[in-house]
């Protein structure tokens, strides 16, 4: 034995050594592979003043998956005629293809029995959805579709690392280095190209093709400089790999109260954060706004000392400086070299348990060891409980108990509601530049200055009627309360369970409050009626039934018009009780002529 691991260049160890080795947190090694060796152009390889030199390139970063257990049969594993001892157990899979909706009609006691029709797989062809609708392609057709591509790498153009950002990379990145084999000057070529990346602060956008005809990917090309001279190529993504989303703006807490409103600006679409910066400060909103800043502002201290507190924290929580070692020399903590990955050594644990303890039913409690690296280091939690304490206090936040909503809806409502009020933002920002002065103190993104706002919308409807109202014209508040009221039968029709029921409850206490002060009834009273029709058991509107229950809860501040609170109501005081509580509509309800709801743009109206 000893002489096997002298000429091995191995190592004996006792089982006690062994065991222990075994329970060490180890990471898989991996056989350095080349993913492609092949040429790197600088320009098209097909003109004939391009040039090139040899590259190969390595896996640099590569997700280690989980080993996935194979399918095992204990009836299998107790055979007797087994011709593989080394498979037993082990379970093949076959694959059938099936026709979903075409059958055989074959007579059988019962009468006709109809059984799929079974296909061998060489009578298959690919097809792709359009629409509803699958549209086939035969080999040869799919062979035309293919791009005409060739093997390699080519140089494409140059960007500034600052035009780079971090969070487009995508995909695994590839180590490219010069080929070691390669004679002549290739060698140098690459560690000029390298060179001259790093001493102007830029990298080279190249184009990667795997195989001959495969897909292009984008990636560019970041040199590393030291001991040896390599290249990183990281993938970026194409128009559509890239997922744009728009959230509620933050504009209102980033706003200065005492900006100045004289400057001109000129707004574009694309700008963003900024744009809705420049938007509501321009239009007004931080001189008549402090209602929405104090909405959505829940600091209990100044914005500089909250800024300190926060800054503190981040300093006591830094990892750059974490791990103090016997000589007092201070390193950074948790690198991904030394982070182990806790669900890899877990399973791994276990399989060496299982292996060593084969009649053991109980696997291995959890090594603490494996998550560690997934935990804050108790140190920095102890050193940073103070200023933690000090952000908690800086912020006046609360749970708020909301039913559960699938994800996918509510994500949905949430950018949903951010298109609006970007939207809006955009259309302030246009006022704005028009020196079109507010004339309301209403504080809405859609309306910044007072004529903006020309009909109800979606996003904030209370407030853009109450921006319609403030402008004085009866024509434009009779539309204004006809559009609320319809919007408010669209929320309920609309809702995804509960989604739009507070909206449309506030919708209808703004309307009540307006139909008393304007001593008309009429409007508000058919709307409730028609949304108890629209609520009934007899209602083939299923999903609006559950807003009645919604509405009664309001019934204080919802209820019907009277002819206490307006003399040519048809209600009196003991109809509007029981309105709620019946489920037949009054008898003093009459059949009156629909009022048309009125979507035409208020815009002439406003003038």
């Amino acid at each position: 034995m000893r002489s096997f691991c002298s000429a091995t260049d191995g190592d004996i160890f006792s089982a006690t050594e062994a065991l222990a080795l075994l329970g060490e947190l180890r990471s898989r090694t991996v056989r350095p592979t080349t993913l492609i060796r092949t040429t790197m152009y600088l320009g098209e390889p097909e003109n004939s003043g391009s040039f090139g030199f040899q590259v190969w390139a390595y896996a640099k970063v590569k997700e280690a998956k989980l080993p996935s257990g194979k399918k095992w049969s204990r009836i299998g594993a107790e055979a007797v005629d087994v011709v593989d001892e080394f498979t037993r157990g082990e379970v093949a899979m076959e694959r059938t293809y099936k026709v979903k909706d075409l059958v055989h009609t074959e007579d059988g006691e019962n009468g006709d029995v109809a059984e799929p029709v079974e296909l061998n797989k060489e009578d298959l062809i690919r097809a792709y959805k359009y629409g509803k609708d699958l549209i086939p392609f035969a080999e040869e057709d799919r062979d035309a579709m293919k791009l005409q591509t060739e093997k390699g790498f080519s140089i494409i153009g140059f960007v500034k690392n600052a035009e780079i950002s971090r969070e487009i990379f995508i995909n695994d990145p590839m180590q490219i280095i010069p080929d070691p084999g390669a004679t002549g000057n290739s060698k140098n070529m690459f560690e000029v190209l390298a060179l001259s990346l790093k001493t102007k602060d830029v990298c080279a956008l190249v184009r990667y093709v795997r195989i001959k005809d495969a897909p292009p990917k984008i990636g560019v090309l970041i040199p590393h400089i030291g001991k040896r001279i390599w290249c990183a190529w990281i993938q970026i993504p194409f128009k559509e790999d890239v997922r744009e989303y728009a959230f509620t703006t933050l504009a209102p807490l980033l706003l200065d109260p005492g900006a100045s409103t004289t400057q001109s600006q000129s707004f574009s679409e694309s700008s963003s954060a900024s744009l809705a910066t420049t938007a509501l400060n321009y239009g007004g909103l931080s001189s008549t706004g402090e209602s929405k800043r104090k909405k959505m502002n829940f600091r209990t201290v100044d914005s500089a000392e909250a800024d300190r507190r926060i800054d503190q924290f981040i300093d006591d929580m830094d990892l750059s400086t974490a791990i103090v070692d016997d000589d007092g020399e201070k390193f950074e903590a948790y690198k991904s070299i030394d982070i182990f990955n806790p669900g890899y050594q877990r399973i791994y644990q276990c399989i060496a348990y299982r292996v060593m303890n084969p009649g053991e039913k109980k696997l291995p409690p959890l090594d603490p060891r494996f998550v560690a690296g997934v935990l804050p280091m108790p140190e920095l939690v102890e050193k940073a409980k103070r200023s933690f304490e000090l952000v908690k206090d800086s912020f006046s936040i609360i749970k708020i108990e909301t039913d559960k909503e699938d994800n996918r809806k509510r994500f949905k409502k949430g950018v949903d509601n951010a298109e609006d009020i970007e939207r809006d933002v955009i259309s302030a920002a246009a006022a704005s530049a028009a020196n079109i002065n507010p004339t309301s103190d209403v504080t809405t993104f859609s309306f910044v200055s007072g004529s903006t706002v020309t009909s109800v919308g979606s996003a904030e409807p209370v407030a853009d009627f109450a921006a319609l109202l403030s402008r004085g014209d009866p024509v434009v508040s009779t539309a204004a309360m006809n559009q609320l009221a319809a919007r408010v039968v669209a929320f309920v029709r609309e809702s995804l369970g509960a989604q739009f029921y507070p909206k449309a409850i506030s919708c209808i206490v703004a309307l009540r409050r307006e139909s008393i002060a304007r001593k008309e009834c009429i409007r508000y009273n058919d709307l409730l009626v028609e949304l108890k029709a629209l609520t009934a058991d007899n209602s083939d509107q299923i999903q609006c039934k559950p807003f009645w229950a919604a509405l009664k809860k309001e019934s204080n501040t919802v209820g019907l018009i009277t002819k206490q609170d307006v003399s040519e109501s048809a209600f009196n005081v003991e109809e509007a009780a029981e309105f709620f509580e019946t489920a037949a509509l009054p008898a003093s309800i009459i059949e009156l002529e629909p009022v048309e709801e009125d979507d035409q743009d208020l815009i002439d109206m406003l003038d």
